[in-house]
């Protein structure tokens, strides 16, 4: 009997962050902000094992910040998306952060 380690979903949810990455227009001068953007909606991904839907996270220029936007199906997982921005950014000091993670659960008819 063979323990399950996970790594097939975390290849997965990296597969999908560089999916998405690589559709999104990323210049050369990148800002570090942008860097930020894109480590922080790769460790939401690799900690809620690809169960933020429509995930978004980008820059505020108004405040300097960035903003967190999804949807998940429950308040658990809108929890380790809160514990993974705080984890990634507690590296780089405070910042602002916009948390706008909807929780829906899905309708059975």
């Amino acid at each position: 009997m063979a323990l399950a380690t996970g790594t097939g979903k975390e290849a997965q949810a990296a597969e999908r962050v560089l999916e998405n990455r690589s559709r999104e227009p990323n210049p050369e001068g990148a800002s570090a902000q942008d860097e930020l953007c894109h480590r922080l909606a790769r460790i939401i991904d690799q900690r809620t094992a690809g169960r933020v839907h429509s995930l978004e996270v980008c820059r505020c220029d108004a405040t300097g910040g960035v903003a967190v936007r999804g949807v998940v199906g429950s308040h658990y997982v809108r929890q380790l998306v809160l514990a993974a921005v705080l984890e990634a950014l507690g590296h780089d000091g405070l910042r602002t952060v916009r948390l706008d993670v909807q929780v829906k659960r899905p309708t059975h008819g």
